[in-house]
């Protein structure tokens, strides 16, 4: 089917996953990058976007007020940063459909403009979680400091090894995070 038809994005994006999820790949490849690009001479990069094209298509065809879908991979495409919220995804597909004039198909920059103008207007699902829990770090952090100069080397001795790399890889982390976010406000 890949080789019939690879300008039917959903078709072949279907077929795609389907590969890559059962692992099927692996009785000729050890990869599943190594199987796209032998067996179709395609990029790992274009098998995944015509998976996430195909993602974005089964979601909005479970969508029951929906009335079609995208019929280019590259509009669909710009819906995936919504497929984790598949009502606010219907939403923004039915508001580019409408404001599409008569007779025209949508185009990959008016969703990309109402995908843009969605996660600008509204932090929903896991950008609001992830700002809850930035919030929440900063605010541990506040509540930590003090209390670090207050540990010697015996609370030190009680841990493990394990402990003090655990410890220290969390450490690592956070303080990588806050100064991507620090550097980032900056730009802003």
């Amino acid at each position: 089917m890949i080789a019939r038809g690879l300008d039917a994005y959903s078709e072949v994006g279907g077929a795609l996953l389907e590969i890559h999820d059962r692992k099927l790949y692996r009785t000729t490849h050890k990869t599943f990058e190594e199987y796209a690009l032998a067996r179709w001479a395609m990029t790992s990069q274009r098998a995944y976007q015509l998976m996430t094209a195909t993602g974005v298509t089964e979601v909005l065809a479970k969508t029951p007020t929906i009335v079609g879908v995208p019929k280019t991979e590259s509009v669909a495409r710009e819906l995936a940063p919504l497929r984790n919220q598949p009502q606010v995804m219907a939403q923004v597909w039915e508001g580019v459909v409408a404001r599409t004039p008569a007779g025209k198909t949508p185009t990959a920059a008016a969703v990309r403009r109402a995908v843009s103008d969605q996660n600008g207007a509204c932090l929903t699902g896991p950008m609001t979680d992830f700002l809850h829990y930035l919030k929440e770090v900063v605010g541990l952090c506040a509540e930590v400091a003090p209390l670090i100069d207050r540990i010697g080397p015996d609370d030190l001795m009680a841990l493990s090894l394990s402990e003090l790399n655990e410890g220290k890889q969390y450490a690592h982390n956070v303080r990588t995070g806050l100064r991507k976010l620090a550097g980032f406000s900056k730009t802003k």
